[in-house]
């Protein structure tokens, strides 16, 4: 896992590359190096955390003509067997690493390499022969990658928004991106910089005027009823269970300490269940407990659950003014707003099994994959309801939806300020990306409760789920996060098992409940599913010192008038609701993303791009690690190591 970074720009330089390097040395305090090339302004940057091949991993990784240049952050899975492949063909390797082998399938495949991956991946590669940069993520968007066209009019390419933002060739300005209505599903905060979609490369051919986006994959949910009925559930459960333990063994593939997190539900208990299975001895298991809110606090569960498999457990108390106290950092690495404390605990929980270990493998997916949530279960007893009846649900929901929507577009007036709500379309990547969260082509034909399944991957899985509780809150302490149930053998097999299947006789995740019989406790199969969550942050002055600090920091008149992002009445108006008991969760709500608005500002803009980096409360200052130019590669394709 690491972070990386590119440029297509004439303005690129080696203080351009390393200000973006230091920003992201959190994602890869092991190493950091880069690639310039003075003739077609093109920069890679790229900082390492070592997993596998630690002493010769090093990148950018070239090829043994050294025409292609490559960074990559992730994992390629079963690398092993291409290698073996591509050596038998006569590609000669350097290094052990797993990324290598995306040098190999490009000289072999071409644009067509894509489809050969398996992983969790974000990498650029320059091929100077073509004068030709790639920028590929991997088909879930699990390793984040970001796009903008810098103020010279070139393109740029980060693992984080900081390190465009911290380049210097990307002008910093936020804006607000609408929920509702047509948008660009790719914006960010940050006015002008995008998301790249998940399973898409954007190929940037030097001379030419426009760039290309290629999608290699799309989740291509069965028409009909959904799912393959020759086959019966024995089958089924059989086949995933096969898939699941191939994804995980895949996954404890490193050269460095493998844990898992474990919650109190059945998606982590399964895996740390097979996890201990496969390996030699117990795993480390690690659990975050909410000391002072019961209603959250899934350590007994946890606990219960790492006794059955026999794992080391590990559990990290966490008391609510230590979210408080640590929400800028987590603010600082996510990019976006927050709406409760959940990613706070997440990002807590990596760095405490950062002192014991580099890779944890997740449950996250499982609920998206195999149907988990309840919102599934009851839409679906609300699909078998007769005609006339889902009719009445239908127009209720329209009227429902529309009165949200207006209600929020009053908000949004009341609240924002007219230059924040007004995103700009001008660059050409709001044209290029598409503006539609959803593809016609992926809904038409589809059984109702896949669509649902689709929209929820489309959206809560890419925008919540792998940000606020994956690859964002891990590598803030470079820890890496691989999440088995994303495997895309195993989406594709499951995506092809019957509904009834998935949520029988009111369970949901049924097949999952099936493989874990015999592997967790019977009450942890049996539980109904509880998300990872906390309560909604609560604004009472003097409650938490923490919290009196951010509010005097930064939810005074001042300070709120000093951005120029919000509307100071509708602050006060806020604090005012409070009072009620019944408007109070909202109004918190509210709060809470007013204040992370403001300390996003404070963070990114107020400070400018030359203190980015700067160390924040609750953030430990990373290893420092030098900056190593390989800008003119030997014929021989032998690898510098970094330090």
């Amino acid at each position: 896992m690491c972070g990386v970074f590119g440029a297509v720009d004439a303005r690129v330089d080696r203080l351009a590359l390393g200000r973006a390097c230091k920003v992201l040395e959190h994602r890869g305090p092991d190493g950091q190096g880069a690639f310039l090339d003075d003739e077609t302004g093109v920069g890679l940057a790229h900082s390492r955390l070592s997993i596998i091949d630690l002493e010769n991993g090093v990148q950018p990784l070239f090829d043994s003509a050294g025409e292609c240049v490559l960074v990559c952050n992730g994992e390629i899975y079963d690398f092993e067997r291409q290698r073996q492949e591509l050596e038998a063909e006569g590609f000669q390797f350097k290094t052990r690493s797993d990324s290598e082998v995306i040098l190999g399938l490009y000289q072999k495949h071409g644009l067509e390499l894509f489809q050969h991956l398996r992983g969790e991946f974000a990498f650029l590669l320059f091929d100077k022969k073509r004068k030709r940069l790639i920028a590929c993520r991997d088909r879930f968007g699990i390793k984040p990658l970001f796009v903008a066209n810098t103020d010279n009019g070139g393109w740029v390419f980060a693992s984080e928004i900081k390190a465009i933002l911290a380049s210097g060739l990307k002008e910093a300005r936020m804006q607000f991106v609408l929920p509702f209505g047509e948008r660009n599903e790719n914006e960010t905060l940050f006015r002008g910089i995008y998301d790249l979609p998940p399973g898409t490369a954007l190929v940037v051919d030097l001379g030419e005027p426009a760039p290309r986006l290629l999608t290699y994959w799309r989740p291509d949910f069965p028409k009909g009823d959904g799912g393959g009925a020759a086959k019966d559930f024995s089958q089924w459960k059989a086949e995933t269970d096969a898939a699941l333990t191939e994804a995980i063994r895949l996954r404890l593939r490193a050269d460095v300490p493998v844990g898992v997190y474990l919650s109190g539900g059945i998606d982590s208990a399964l895996v740390a269940a097979k996890v201990r299975r496969l390996g030699n001895r117990p795993p480390l298991a690690f659990t975050v407990s909410f000391a002072d809110m019961p209603r959250f606090n899934e350590r007994s569960n946890a606990e219960r659950i790492a006794e059955h498999i026999g794992v080391e457990h590990h559990v990290l108390d966490v008391e609510t003014n230590d979210l408080w106290e640590n929400l800028e950092a987590c603010l600082w690495h996510s990019e976006d707003i927050i709406f409760d404390f959940a990613p706070v605990a997440k990002f807590l929980l990596s760095d405490f099994a950062k002192k014991h270990v580099s890779v944890v493998l997740t449950g996250e997916g499982a609920d998206e994959v195999f149907l988990g949530y309840k919102m599934f279960r009851d839409k679906l007893h609300g699909y078998q309801r007769p005609v006339f009846i889902r009719a009445a649900i239908r127009v209720r929901d329209w009227f429902v939806l529309r009165y949200w929507k207006f209600l929020y577009a009053i908000v949004r007036v009341l609240t924002f300020r007219k230059e924040f709500r007004a995103p700009s379309r001008s660059e050409p990547l709001a044209t290029l990306l598409p503006r539609q969260p959803l593809e016609q082509s992926q809904l038409e034909g589809r059984h109702p409760l896949l669509k649902d399944q689709y929209r929820r991957m489309k959206d809560h899985l890419r925008k919540a789920i792998l940000v606020c509780f994956g690859d964002r809150m891990e590598m803030a302490h470079s820890i890496e996060g691989r999440v088995p149930f994303l495997d895309h053998h195993l989406f594709e097999l499951a995506r092809d098992i019957p509904i009834d299947f998935k949520i029988h006789q009111g369970k949901e995740k049924y097949i999952l409940r099936e493989i874990a019989a015999d592997l967790v406790p019977e009450e942890v199969q049996a539980r109904e599913k509880w998300p990872f969550s906390t309560t909604v942050p609560t604004f009472n002055r003097e409650a938490y010192p923490a919290c009196d600090r951010l509010c005097d920091t930064y939810l005074t008149p001042s300070a709120v008038r000093e951005a120029g992002i919000l509307k100071w009445p509708m602050i006060a108006f806020a604090r005012f609701l409070r009072r009620f008991e019944r408007f109070r969760v909202i109004a918190d709500r509210f709060l809470l993303v007013a204040c992370s608005l403001q300390i996003l500002h404070h963070l990114f803009i107020s400070r400018g791009a030359e203190s980015l980096g700067g160390h924040l409360p609750g953030k430990m200052p990373s290893k420092s690690a030098a900056l190593q130019m390989r800008e003119d590669r030997p014929a021989t394709g032998d690898v510098a190591t970094g330090t």
